[in-house]
Order: structure tokens, then sequence, then C-alpha cells
């Protein structure tokens, strides 16, 4: 038997959203490479958040400036732990470019994402990024490139 939302917190949206960006104004709206990584954790939680809500209604300046805060910190820490994460956000940046008709700067984003998941050896995490290089390039009609 599936779980409803119950309407009290559908309708809570607005409350969520706000109790978010008073969090993040405690944590910062940047990170460092040094910082208390629960902290950062936090912060990056957050401003996900606020990029997928952005995303979701349409923003993308919003959305794209969040995803880049996320993207020059994760790259900050240089580490091979992170890259799964970084490949995220190039998706995401991928998804933002391809909202704004900009295929050619999508399908940049969208590679970036594959290969580091190609890297990784990681072949479930490739397929919503090779999906999504499958529709820009059906936009640009050039899909039979996408057939292996």
């Amino acid at each position: 038997m599936g779980m409803r939302k119950s309407p009290q917190v559908t309708n809570r949206a607005e409350e969520w959203r706000a109790l978010r960006a008073g969090l993040l104004n405690c944590v910062g709206p940047e990170m460092s490479a040094g910082a208390d990584r629960d902290r950062a954790d936090l912060w990056m939680y957050l401003i996900g958040e606020e990029a997928n809500h952005a995303l979701a209604r349409g923003d993308l300046d919003d959305a794209e400036l969040a995803y880049e805060h996320v993207l020059d910190y994760l790259v900050s820490l240089n580490e091979p732990a992170v890259e799964p994460n970084i490949a995220g956000v190039n998706h995401q940046l991928g998804r933002i470019a391809e909202e704004r008709q900009q295929f050619d700067l999508a399908e940049q984003w969208c590679k970036k994402a594959l290969e580091i998941y190609e890297r990784l050896g990681h072949p479930p995490l490739m397929v919503n990024s090779l999906a999504q290089l499958g529709v820009l390039r059906s936009k640009q009609g050039r899909l039979p490139e996408s057939v292996l």
C-alpha cells in the first residue's frame, strides 16, 4: 500500500523553502575546501535543494548559480570520492542549458558527466546522462549519432 502525502505537508512547500533559506543564511552562501565536512555537507544539501526548487519553477539563473557554487566547492576538494557528485552537477548544468535551448553547451556538460561515469566504471550512473544526450541529439536532428 503506497503512502500518500498529506495535504498539510504538500501545502507547506514555502515554509520548507523558508526554513532552508534560513539554514543557508546560518551556514553561509559559500563553502571552502577547508571547511568542516559536516557543515559542508549541510551546505551542499541546502544549495542542492534550492537549485532543484529553482529548476522546477523554471528559474534557470538561480538554479545555474547554485549548481555552479556546488561544482566549485566539489572541484576545490580535489578528491576522487566526490567525482560522482561532480558528474551529477554537470548533468544538472546540462539540463539547464537544454532548457535554454543551448544544445551544444548542454551536450558539453552531458559529455563531462559521461566521462566521469565511464572512468568510474559505473554504468548505472551513466543511464540518465546517456538518455539526456539522446534527447539533445534528437532535438538537433542528430539522433542517428546516438545509436551505438
